[in-house]
């Protein structure tokens, strides 16, 4: 998988993530990233860390996608000519 912008806030950072079988293949050389590890983008990386391993801040992510999914489906009878259904990743 591979995860960019978001998270550092914003600042340019990237990342590969991988099974260990998959990352067998790349060895030195074989990839790199116009947006590596450098000190300020790491900073911000942790700082997103920080704030994302906090349980409230996910209780608050549940409750807001909860409500977004709510005024979605709102929309759906007076449009359903354009809308069948919200569809959630859960």
């Amino acid at each position: 998988m591979a995860a960019a912008k978001g998270i550092a806030g914003g600042f340019p950072l990237g990342a590969c993530l991988a099974t260990e079988e998959a990352a067998k293949g790349m060895v030195f050389g074989t990839h790199g990233s116009t947006y590596g590890g450098n000190p300020l983008a790491m900073g911000g990386g942790g700082a997103v860390l920080d704030v994302a391993i906090n349980e409230d801040f996910f209780a608050h992510v549940r409750v807001m996608g909860d409500r977004l999914r709510a005024s979605l489906e709102q929309l759906i009878p007076n449009h359903d000519h354009l809308f069948e259904s919200v569809r959630a990743w859960d």
